[in-house]
């Protein structure tokens, strides 16, 4: 299998994509492991990666402060956008809304870390690991829907929304399980994925879906040498085949991020976006880290990484 980073040059029909100058913004007085951050109403949120709970925030992301009061007792894994607050969950289980960033209200603190929220079509649906997937309608008062140790045990570390079909779904980490919901209330039982690499393929990385297509990043373990991880899509979240730009595989660990428009794909220093699956652009973030998590708004892409922070303006 012959990798290739894909080319800084886009084809004629990918001028949709923007033209993105990455500056690294110098100066920060935090820890530069930015694992997490949102935007809505004019701020962003992040999450800086330490020992202990610290939420930073931007009205403009160059310049940033502390969020000095919140209610989490671990890392923060997940910071979302919903219509009229932000809402987070951390390691030890730990759900909390926020209105503007800085006041928090804890609204769930059932057991399991919590490592995806999603709020589609009136409804939050957030993933713990290793078993749990719980609902609310207004994301005070939430409900499991779905234990996984009662059904056999996996583990889950995405949750996917189908706006054509309206139906959710969740893939394990390790076994590629999926299971699926009309409703976010009701699951059906698990269903197993045929591997891109058979019993070899390791984790794989969350699922998003854009233009008919469910994507995923896989990294097999039985391809010498071994690759980074490699960008696959499916029509049905069960046959998975590898995707290609320009002839060659697109290598990268998708990211997650609140933009249903882009895939953000994540290799090495560059940050690899597309918005519509087949035509792909690479960017260098100016970062000596992978991107962690992306942040697109209106005019303005913010990259999150283990050294810091990078942004564009478009």
């Amino acid at each position: 299998m012959r990798e290739k980073l894909i080319s800084s040059t886009p084809p004629p029909s990918s001028d949709s994509l923007p033209e993105l100058n990455f500056t690294k913004i110098e100066g920060l007085s935090f820890s530069p492991i930015v694992n997490m951050i949102t935007y809505r109403s004019g701020r962003f949120l992040a999450n800086n990666w330490i020992a202990t709970p610290r939420l930073i925030t931007s009205t403009n992301g160059y310049d940033w402060e502390y969020v000095t009061n919140n209610p989490f007792t671990a890392n923060v894994n997940v910071i979302r956008k919903a219509p009229d607050f932000f809402i987070a969950g951390d390691a030890n289980g730990r759900l909390a809304t926020s209105p503007n960033g800085f006041s928090w209200t804890l609204q769930d603190s059932t057991s399991g870390s919590v490592v995806s929220i999603r709020y589609e079509n009136s409804l939050f649906v957030s993933a713990r690991q290793p078993f749990l997937i719980r609902t609310s309608s207004n994301g005070t008062n939430w409900n499991t829907r779905y234990n996984y140790a009662a059904t056999g045990g996996d583990v889950a570390n995405s949750i996917c929304y189908n706006p054509t079909t309206g139906y959710w779904h969740t893939l394990s980490t390790t076994s590629h399980r999926n299971r699926s919901s009309p409703d976010g209330i009701v699951w059906s039982a698990s269903t197993d994925s045929t591997l891109p690499y058979g019993n070899s393929t390791s984790q794989g990385s969350g699922v998003n879906y854009l233009n008919g297509f469910y994507y995923r990043s896989f990294r097999p373990n039985d391809v010498t040498p071994l690759p980074s991880y490699i960008l696959f899509k499916s029509s049905d979240l069960l046959e998975w085949e590898e995707v290609k730009f320009e002839g060659e595989v697109v290598t990268g660990t998708l990211r997650n991020t609140d933009s249903s428009d882009y895939l953000v794909i994540g290799n090495g220093n560059m940050l690899i976006l597309s918005n519509d699956g087949i035509n792909f652009k690479s960017y260098d973030t100016k970062l000596n880290a992978i991107a962690l998590t992306v942040c697109i708004t209106d005019n303005q892409v913010v990259v999150c990484s283990s050294d810091g922070l990078s942004i564009a303006n478009y």
